[in-house]
């Protein structure tokens, strides 16, 4: 059982740096790009965003049962619940990071139509 809370400790360190890297990613690109540049191409995206966006409300349930898990029920180290926290905790993260990835994506012209 340590080895399953291991796997999703090492899973939250590294979603944790991979939305530290998308978000120097948006602020560099955002610092040389012009806003109204910005601001069209997010005009574009807008569609893809909003979806991205709803993803990230739904996953935001599950941020709200690990707090529930953590500050109503309170659960010792090694218990059920504190493996159910995690799994809800990856995945609110993972939404997050769905939602500044298309951020990004939207952001950079890398591969854009047109663009």
């Amino acid at each position: 059982m340590d080895n399953i809370f291991f796997i999703f400790d090492a899973i939250d360190f590294i979603v944790r740096l991979m939305i530290l890297v998308i978000f120097l990613s948006i602020a560099s690109t955002m610092n040389k790009t012009n806003p109204d540049v910005i601001r069209s191409r997010l005009s574009l995206e807008y569609g893809q965003i909003t979806k991205a966006f709803n993803v990230m409300f739904v996953g935001s349930i599950f941020f709200f049962i690990a707090a529930v898990i953590e500050y109503l029920i309170n659960p010792i180290q090694g218990d059920d619940m504190v493996l159910i926290m995690k799994i809800s905790l990856t995945v609110f993260q993972i939404t997050v990071i769905y939602f500044i990835f298309i951020l990004n994506s939207a952001i950079n012209a890398i591969g854009r139509r047109g663009m």
